[in-house]
């Protein structure tokens, strides 16, 4: 139970970063600065704001009483971040699944009008 709390907060927390409006102006910058080794898509990619979330929301928790998931040592951390990676990537390709599924319904609805 713990792990999938953990994983919809890392969840959460990666779309906020990577499609949340008020993050757009952050996300803009990152894109126009010239950072090296494609750095500047860092807050656009799920997987990879996934892994640092993932890594972020491990350390944070040991703050909270929501008592979600802590790591103690650099293996805990690197695993949580994994899971972070893995289920930013899993529940994004869902999302976009259904979001092109009804994109196709509604095709089909206006085709049979």
């Amino acid at each position: 139970m713990k792990l999938l709390m953990f994983a919809l907060v890392v969840f959460g927390a990666t779309n906020i970063v990577v499609y949340g409006i008020i993050l757009e102006p952050l996300r803009s910058l990152f894109k126009r600065l010239p950072l090296p080794f494609k750095l500047n898509l860092f807050l656009t990619c799920p997987t990879c704001v996934g892994f640092w979330a993932g890594i972020a929301i491990a350390y944070l928790s040991r703050f909270s009483t929501l008592e979600i998931l802590a790591a103690r040592n650099f293996l805990d951390y690197l695993f949580l971040g994994i899971v972070g990676s893995a289920t930013s990537f899993l529940l994004q390709a869902m999302v976009e699944g259904l979001e092109a599924r009804r994109m196709t319904d509604e095709d089909l609805q206006r085709g049979l009008d």
